[in-house]
């Protein structure tokens, strides 16, 4: 085989790589920020609650743009949880990791106390820490639906 042809193709070879890895790169990027942008519509509508069902409607919309983002909004939803903030967004966002979890990650109860709403917070972070993470790979950002 001539040495120019082996040269070529050995470019031709990084060439594509390369772009590969860019493109996944630039995919991984895209979606990090669609996922950051979720959280904050969904932070802003519902830090500014001051009585269950306030922002109804506008909260549909930002919740159905964490649900339809599925597994890719898991790791941004168990960062946001903090025990301390509005019981309304606690919730919210409880709610949307329990949904996108097929119901088995623990739920967060309105109702329920402060002392309540914190060991409730402990056990959704203890759920992602002992199994919730498998239902996302961070590399995977192509698709919504990461459970194996």
């Amino acid at each position: 085989m001539d040495p120019r042809m082996l040269k070529r193709a050995a470019a031709g070879a990084g060439i594509a790589a390369a772009a590969a890895l860019i493109a996944w790169t630039a995919g991984l990027f895209y979606y990090q920020r669609k996922v950051a942008a979720a959280i904050e519509h969904l932070r802003e509508e519902h830090l500014r609650a001051t009585e269950p069902g306030s922002f109804r409607d506008q909260a549909r919309t930002s919740v159905m743009g964490i649900t339809a983002l599925g597994c890719r909004a898991l790791p941004a939803l168990v960062a946001e949880l903090d025990p301390d903030v509005s019981p309304y967004y606690l919730c919210r966002v409880a709610d949307c990791l329990t949904d996108l979890s097929d119901g088995e990650a623990p739920r967060v109860v309105f109702e329920d106390d402060p002392g309540q709403r914190r060991k409730s917070v402990d056990a959704l972070r203890a759920w992602w820490e002992g199994g919730g993470r498998r239902r996302h790979d961070w590399w995977r950002f192509w698709t919504s639906k990461c459970v194996r």
